[in-house]
């Protein structure tokens, strides 16, 4: 990885000799000529390579002798002048047969002339308008930047594009000779070094005067071979040449090394000059061998002349534009301070300000003990021990440093905030100050990680010299402990605060000393006429009590009436207010009795709330009749009048009123009529037992603004009252509805046949789980969906049209129709709906029922063929009876009595026929509707075969078949005679349809119950007994196999002629095995024989 370099660092190593050399590097020729007549002194050794001439050929030669006349006069008469204005010098050597064109740069070296030659290109000539358009747009660009770091990353981006390097940084150059990379334009595959910095020890003073004299040094290959002078001491000075001002000098090997260590090959510095001091260098470097033109070079130059007069104006500007921010803080400050009357409340309103006032990142305003702290600063024991060294070590006024530790050495433990203080002391007496703090340069400026990864390739004792790492940390170690120092023009703006603040503070001193004059004079003045008015005042101030006392009494009285009136219409409960209200006046009035008397509607009254004094009768809830208040004092009271008694004996009232007052203590009266709606509620009445009583106006007042009151509560209680009635009554519809609902839903939900509700435009607003099942749709599927969406297309319009007519006449609806279920299954349902209207007639809709009657159907279907199978089958027997009998009958036969006697055996064997069908009908119907009970046993396995054999052994024997029995001795769980049944049925049909000489198998073997669900799978893996009979007769269809269990079904309709048959008597066999919960099927081929196949469980014991 490339390796920073800081160009100025390895001008020279502080800890190596000051380096001089008598060799140059290889791309160029150097002449040492002696005027006057340029005389050749010394050449480079390698001018036979550049110039095909020897150097002891070139020895004591004069200039004119190997260049034209006409460049010799131009340098000769350019030595007469100052030689800055010959450079380039336009030159040509015939050298071996051909024109050698070369760039010349010539300068003094003490009494010499040094002449450099490097080999010029002809094909890249630069003219004036080239030069020109070179630095065109880079002089553009700088003019348009606005600040010093645009001016430096437009020169490093232009010096790249001109001349190619792989990167090109300016490093700066601070006060104290430390320095910095602050702009850089570089290939995208370099690590950037933007930040990096170096020591100031890194570069001497020698090597900073090189760069003030040579502006711009180039070193086109670090691996040139240096090339010795020839003689090496000059033989004018008897010296080593000074070639300071050479282009060609050869390199220092430490500042070579140093840069190998970087992964340079070729490198170019320009300096960058502010005023006669070095402000910083354009260092361009590659990472292989890169020549540079001398014209290219001469831009580089020149742009790095131009960029430092642009850098003198911007920096000039900016330190201009810093000092008017300054100055504008220190307006504001002074303005508000002027202003405000606390000095602590206007330097901290803004706590940015205050510390942008002199650049710092943290500041402390210490004011009578009090401290405020503002930004980043030391904690707060740091702060008071620091406050106690300032008090102690600093007299003046302000004080700062850019290195706090080296002075107070316990700032070390907070360098991260404070290496830097400013103080400013405001008064020593009052103890106020300001305190600015600024950070450690280190934490301002930190290095990126992939920098320092990238600082050292070869270890520290393979880099004999000066290396990046060893330059970065010496600078760290150089800002140690240290601040970016206070600028002037910042201690100015704190000491012009200083001023301000103290100017202002005695301003308003003497302001407040002149106040205190005229107010010393004024309360002279003031006190006799105090004195004169003390008097008014004393009398002003009885009059004034007593007006409080009426104004106390009246807001007493408005707060009771205020707060009575609130309870009113805050509560709803009438008995609450009442009670509130009667305790609050009489509390107020100092009544012996306040109550509240309802008038009945039949006249009389009684008290329903009372506040009494203790000692008083209470008269509350006892009824009075109507002669208490008559008939004339009602409607008095009704018209809004008042009774106000003031004493019982003073003769106003009748003898029998002043008796009754008597029996309930009422020596003085109010009464205030409540009147509600235009009916006399009742009476607001103060009683005074123990005296007679003026009653006062507001008295009088206040009870009738408190009876308007007690009226809208008694009406906002009857219509809590109805209110809450009403809510019983809807609760109670609304408990009664949702027990409706509940019991509807209940119904609904566990009846057999489907209900549905529909809105008037037939869509299902409900659906019961039955309906949902029959449709093969869910609640949610439903909703929205008309009740025919489900109908069979073929009769959905038709179904549809006879809905709507029934619909417009108000009228129910009952058909029946196909339903395609969602599962793509047929029903056949009855569907029947009923519309449901308002009280006033309007429809909302319509209640729906749906039966699925596909298996009533298939039934009624099933009994039709049944009846008309049985009808068949009995008619066929019958009608051959008939016959018979009717030929004996009409005597057809009377002279053949043969045939006579053969009519009668038709007769005799189609009477058995259908005595057997008879039988085999009962029989199966017997089986199916479970009417007969099988009484089912542990019976051996081997006994049923051989009785069943035994029986059919005749009917065997008479049709020649042979009959073999293979018994099994196992318990099985059986009804005997059902078993028997069965294996005679089957045997009998084995014989039937068997050829004469063949044989029937009977078997029996104990299995696995395995059986596979394509042949009837059984339900468990308990062991079973299996039952064959196999023949070997005509064998079945396979279409028949599973048909022949069927009723009235046979192979061959002529079955039932030929072979006696009914039909039945598989499928009897077949109810038989599924009630004892076994499998009956069949197996055959075709012309090879049947094998009928049943089982039969074990006990359950076993």
């Amino acid at each position: 990885m490339s390796k920073i370099y800081n160009h100025l660092s390895n001008l020279n190593n502080s800890n190596k000799p000051s380096y001089s050399t008598t060799s140059i590097q290889s791309h160029g020729v150097l002449l040492v000529l002696k005027e006057p007549q340029l005389t050749i002194q010394q050449v480079s050794g390698n001018t036979w390579n550049f110039l095909g001439l020897h150097p002891q050929f070139l020895l004591n030669k004069r200039l004119k002798d190997i260049i034209n006349v006409k460049q010799f006069k131009t340098i000769k008469n350019g030595l007469k002048g100052d030689l800055e204005y010959l450079n380039p010098l336009d030159l040509s050597i015939q050298c071996r047969n051909k024109t050698l064109w070369l760039n010349g740069i010539i300068h003094r070296s003490n009494q010499l002339i040094i002449l450099e030659l490097e080999p010029k290109d002809i094909d890249k000539t630069y003219n004036y308008f080239g030069f020109y358009h070179l630095i065109k747009n880079p002089i553009a660009q700088m003019q348009k930047a606005r600040t010093i770091d645009e001016i430096c990353q437009v020169i490093v981006r232009e010096i790249r594009e001109i001349t190619g390097f792989d990167r090109v940084a300016i490093y700066r150059l601070e006060a104290d000779g430390s320095g910095g990379i602050i702009a850089e334009e570089k290939a995208e595959n370099l690590t950037s070094f933007l930040g990096w910095h170096y020591a100031a020890s890194d570069i001497s003073e020698s090597a900073k005067q090189l760069s003030l004299n040579n502006l711009l040094r180039f070193i086109p290959d670090l691996n040139y071979e240096p090339i010795s002078l020839i003689p090496e001491i000059n033989p004018v000075t008897q010296q080593p040449l000074d070639m300071s001002f050479s282009i060609l000098r050869s390199v220092s090997p430490f500042y070579i090394e140093y840069l190998k260590n970087m992964g340079v090959a070729a490198t170019m510095t320009v300096s960058l000059l502010g005023g006669q001091k070095l402000w910083g260098t354009i260092a361009c470097y590659h990472q292989t061998p890169k020549y540079i033109s001398y014209q290219i070079r001469t831009v580089c130059e020149f742009l790095g002349r131009a960029m430092a007069l642009e850098l003198g104006a911007k920096e000039d500007r900016q330190y201009l534009d810093y000092q008017l921010k300054l100055k504008s803080i220190q307006s504001t400050f002074i303005e508000a301070i002027s202003q405000a009357d606390n000095l602590l409340d206007v330097l901290v309103v803004d706590s940015n300000r205050l510390l942008e006032l002199v650049g710092a990142e943290g500041a402390i305003v210490y004011l009578d003990e009090q401290l405020i702290y503002l930004g980043k600063t030391p904690n707060s024991q740091e702060i008071q021990d620091l406050i106690g060294w300032i008090g102690s070590q600093i007299e003046q006024d302000i004080f700062y440093t850019d290195s706090l530790a080296k002075l107070y050495p316990a700032a070390e433990v907070f360098k991260e905030v404070g290496s830097g203080l400013l103080v400013l002391s405001i008064s020593k007496i009052h103890k106020y100050c300001i305190l600015w703090f600024r950070p450690e340069i280190l934490e301002i400026v930190k290095l990126s990680d992939d920098i320092k990864d990238s600082i050292t390739v070869k270890t520290e004792d393979e880099c004999k010299g000066l290396t990046p790492h060893q330059s970065f940390a010496r600078w760290k170690e150089t800002v140690r402990l240290t601040s970016l120092p206070w600028q002037e023009c910042e201690i100015e703006s704190a000491l012009e605060l200083r001023s301000a603040i103290v100017g202002i503070l005695l301003r308003k001193a003497e302001e407040l000393m002149e106040i205190k004059a005229q107010l010393e004079v004024r309360v002279t003045e003031r006190t006799a006429e105090l004195m004169e008015a003390n008097n008014q005042l004393q009398y002003e101030l009885l009059q004034r009590q007593k007006a409080e006392v009426a104004l106390r009494q009246q807001v007493e009285r408005e707060r009771l009436m205020a707060t009575i009136s609130q309870q009113i219409r805050k509560s709803l409960n009438l008995k609450e207010i009442l009670h509130t209200s009667v305790n609050e006046v009489q509390a107020l009035l100092q009544a012996d009795r306040v109550l509240v008397y309802r008038i009945w509607d039949n006249g009389s009254g009684s008290a329903i709330a009372e506040a009494t004094a203790p000692g008083w009768l209470r008269i509350l809830d006892i009824v009075f009749p109507e002669e208490t208040f008559p008939e004339e004092c009602r409607w008095r009271y009704l018209q809004g009048g008042i009774y106000a008694l003031t004493d019982r004996d003073n003769g106003e009232v009748l003898p029998c009123l002043v008796e009754f007052l008597e029996q309930i203590q009422v020596r003085a009266k109010l009464v205030v009529p409540i009147v509600q709606q235009d009916i006399l509620w009742g009476l607001l009445i103060a009683h005074q037992c123990s005296q007679s009583r003026e009653w006062q106006f507001w008295e009088i007042t206040l009870l009738q603004q408190l009876a308007n009151q007690m009226a809208i509560a008694i009406q906002q209680s009857e219509i809590y009252q109805q209110l809450q009635e009403e809510l019983r009554e809807r609760k109670q519809a609304e408990t009664a509805l949702r027990e409706s609902e509940m019991k509807f839903r209940s119904l609904s939900d566990c009846s057999h046949i489907g209900i549905f509700l529909v809105d008037s435009e037939g869509r299902f607003t409900y659906t019961n789980p039955r309906c949902q099942a029959i449709c093969g749709c869910t609640f949610t599927e439903a909703l929205g969906r008309g009740w025919e969406h489900f109908i069979h297309p073929e009769e959905r319009q038709e179904l549809l049209s006879r809905w709507r007519n029934a619909v417009s006449n108000n009228g129910g609806f009952v058909s029946e129709a196909r339903y395609i279920h969602l599962e793509s299954k047929l029903h056949f349902c009855r569907v029947q709906t009923s519309p449901l209207v308002t009280p006033e007639g309007e429809l909302m809709g319509h209640v729906g029922t749906i039966e699925d009657i596909t298996e009533s159907r298939a039934i009624a279907q099933m009994k039709n063929e049944f009846i008309s199978i049985v009808s068949h089958e009995l008619r066929t027997p019958l009608t051959a009876i008939h016959g018979s009998l009717g030929l004996l009958a009409n005597g057809v036969y009377d002279r053949k009595p043969q045939r006579g006697k053969q009519m009668l055996q038709i007769a005799a064997t189609q009477t058995e026929r259908l005595v057997r069908l008879v039988n085999d009908i009962l029989d199966l119907g017997r089986l199916e509707s479970g009417r007969v009970t099988l009484i089912k046993q542990s019976y051996d396995a081997a006994a049923l075969m051989l009785q069943a054999a035994d029986g059919m052994g005749g009917n065997a024997e008479q049709n020649n078949i042979n009959l073999s029995v293979n018994p099994l001795n196992i318990l099985v769980w059986a009804d005997p005679d059902a078993i028997v049944q069965t294996l005679t049925n089957l045997i009998s049909n084995a014989i039937k349809f068997s050829a004469p000489g063949s044989t029937i198998w009977l078997t029996a073997e104990l299995i696995q119950n395995n059986i596979s669900q394509e042949t009837e799978k059984l339900t468990d893996e308990r062991e079973i007994v299996l039952f064959s009979v196999k023949d070997r007769g005509r064998g079945i269809p396979p279409d028949k196999l599973e048909t022949i269990f069927g009723q009235f079904q046979q192979v061959d309709a002529s079955d039932s002629r030929q072979k006696g048959g009914t039909g039945l008597g598989l499928a009897i066999c077949r109810s038989i095995i599924q009630q004892h919960s076994g499998k009956i099927w069949v197996e055959s081929v075709l012309g090879e024989g049947s094998t009928f196949y049943f089982t039969l469980p074990l006990p359950p014991d076993r």
